[in-house]
């Protein structure tokens, strides 16, 4: 079996930095990301998983990369944009479940390569 997840590398226009948002399940950073509907289309579900999970929103932009990765039980394909941000919301639906922080994009790669 293998589950579908869209994600999204949200970069800030004026200075190039990514946002990373913290888990809701383990410690550390990650990208909004998760799975779509059938009803949409990947790039819909990747800017709605930013807007739920990171509270933003922008123009979508190239696909970064798309991977699988072996989970207990089931196969993820993940496939990832940036995302060009427009607007950064002060609420958003997963507000008090995470954390949002810009990173330099040295600095997110090292955080999203931590154990």
């Amino acid at each position: 079996e293998v589950r579908l997840v869209a994600g999204c590398v949200p970069v800030r226009s004026c200075d190039g930095r990514l946002l990373l948002i913290t888990s809701s399940s383990k410690p550390g950073w990650t990208i909004p990301k998760g799975g779509w509907e059938e009803d949409e289309e990947i790039e819909q579900a990747a800017a709605r998983e930013c807007l739920e999970e990171a509270g933003v929103s922008g123009r979508m932009g190239p696909l970064l990369n798309t991977f699988d990765i072996q989970g207990k039980r089931t196969t993820c394909r993940w496939h990832v944009y940036a995302l060009y941000t427009t607007r950064v919301h002060t609420r958003w639906p997963e507000q008090g479940l995470r954390q949002r922080c810009w990173f330099t994009p040295t600095e997110a790669l090292a955080l999203l390569q931590a154990p």
